[in-house]
């Protein structure tokens, strides 16, 4: 096996208060087949923001595995755009630390990506804090394509999983990041996921790549509040004019 000089994807675990979760979070970005079959393909970062319980001793102990970031809770576009910057890998996914990561996703995501996308995104299983199924998915519906740009510019919403299930080029990313941080202390992941049909295709993976603790009702991303709280921080999303302006200054897509 040939050791890849540059990581192909970047595994960011966004992690606030999350002792009892952190670790399995850690630990399945960093058992992804891929990075077996090709060594240095996957690289892992922590961003941990400010907590105050065990997370931070339970991430230092897995340090030698990967590359941690502590911030002084500066809140989620904060710790976005730290893991961006210290990310190097051509794709990036932001996996939520009470998440975690099935071990074929990285090798899966590889596979079906495909030049022009902006986003690929996938669907995940829905657990309880005891990791017990909840018999769900979500989404259950996923819309890619000129479906979920059509979507976006009628309705500002398409069907989307919730940050862990999407991973991004890193050249779409840079078009949207660094975000502004003080409006963005949570909510943050929304901002990408909402753009990426303006900028790229978005594509789906039709099976489960992960999972996701929560029990909350099936929700499309971009719907209602995602659209306000854009318009109530002054925030503007521009679509078919070639342009989005996401902080206070124009950037050409």
């Amino acid at each position: 096996m040939n050791a890849v000089q540059r990581p192909r994807l970047s595994i960011v675990v966004l992690n606030r208060q999350r002792e009892r979760f952190v670790a399995h979070a850690i630990e399945s970005a960093c058992a992804q087949t891929l990075e077996r079959e090709q060594p240095g393909a996957v690289e892992v970062i922590v961003v941990d923001d400010g907590s105050r319980d065990g997370s931070r001793t339970v991430i230092r102990r897995l340090a030698p595995q990967l590359r941690c970031i502590e911030l002084d809770a500066a809140g989620q576009a904060a710790a976005i755009n730290a893991g961006f910057a210290a990310a190097r890998g051509e794709l990036l996914l932001f996996l939520e630390a009470e998440d975690w990561l099935y071990p074929q996703a990285a090798a899966q995501v590889l596979a079906a990506w495909t030049p022009g996308v902006s986003k690929l995104q996938f669907r995940l299983d829905l657990v309880d804090a005891d990791d017990r199924s909840l018999g769900r998915q979500l989404p259950r519906r996923l819309h890619e394509g000129a479906q979920a740009l059509a979507l976006l510019r009628e309705f500002g919403a398409y069907g989307s999983p919730p940050c862990s299930g999407n991973v991004f080029h890193r050249d779409f990313l840079a078009r949207v990041l660094p975000l502004d941080e003080s409006p963005w202390q949570a909510g943050a992941d929304t901002v990408p996921i909402l753009l990426a049909p303006a900028c790229g295709a978005v594509r789906s993976l039709p099976q489960a790549l992960g999972a996701y603790r929560g029990a909350g009702p099936d929700t499309v991303i971009g719907a209602g509040s995602m659209i306000d709280n854009l318009v109530q921080i002054g925030h503007n999303v521009q679509l078919g004019r070639g342009c989005v302006i996401v902080r206070s200054e124009e950037r050409r897509v």
